[in-house]
C-alpha cells in the first residue's frame, strides 16, 4: 500500500489531476485497518477530479512501468518509512505503535513487502481500490458557489461556517 500511495500520488494522480486539471496538489492515503483516500485541493475541476479517482482501479489493473520507475516508487515508499526522527518523533511513533498494537515484526513485514513490490502486486490491489472507490463517499469543503454549481452530486451540503 505504500508504494501504491506513491504511484498514485507521483504518476496516476498528479498527471491527471495537477498537470492536465490544474489544481494545486492531490495525494491519497491507504490505511492499515483500510481506510482509504483520494483527496484534491484547490481545484479548478471538481467533477473531472472525481472522474479520474472512479478511474484508478482500471489504471492498476493495467499498469506497467519499466523496472526503473518501479524502483523509483519503492525508493518513495521506503522514504516516508525510514526517516530521522528527533526523540520527540519516535516517542509519538512508538506510543502510536503501542495503543494500535503494531509490532516490530509487522513493521519489518511491511518494510520487506515495500522492498520486494512488483508491478504484478500493484496490478493485485486494484479491486481493493475498486471497493473503495465505489463507496462514493464523497467530502468537499470548497466556495459556496462552486459547491452549488455541483450540487447535483451531493447528497447534502452544509455551510460550515
Amino acid at each position: 500500500m505504500d508504494v501504491l500511495r506513491v504511484i498514485m500520488g507521483y504518476d496516476f494522480l498528479w498527471q491527471r489531476i495537477r498537470v492536465l486539471g490544474g489544481a494545486y496538489g492531490c495525494m491519497s492515503s491507504f490505511g492499515r485497518a483500510g481506510g482509504a483516500f483520494f483527496v484534491t485541493y484547490r481545484d479548478p475541476h471538481l467533477i473531472d477530479s472525481l472522474y479520474v479517482f472512479a478511474q484508478a482501479a482500471d489504471y492498476l489493473a493495467h499498469y506497467d512501468c519499466d523496472e526503473r520507475a518501479m524502483t523509483k516508487s519503492v525508493i518513495g515508499a521506503v522514504s516516508s518509512l525510514d526517516r530521522p526522527m528527533s526523540p520527540r518523533q519516535f516517542g509519538r511513533y512508538s506510543l502510536q505503535a503501542l495503543l494500535s498494537g503494531v509490532t516490530d515484526e509487522e513493521i519489518q513485514r511491511e518494510r520487506d513487502e515495500v522492498l520486494s513490490c512488483t508491478k504484478e502486486d500493484i496490478r493485485k490491489l486494484a479491486d481493493p481500490v475498486r471497493a473503495f472507490a465505489d463507496e462514493s463517499c464523497i467530502c468537499v469543503i470548497g466556495s459556496k458557489e462552486r459547491i452549488e454549481e455541483n450540487s447535483y452530486i451531493f447528497d447534502r451540503i452544509e455551510q460550515l461556517i
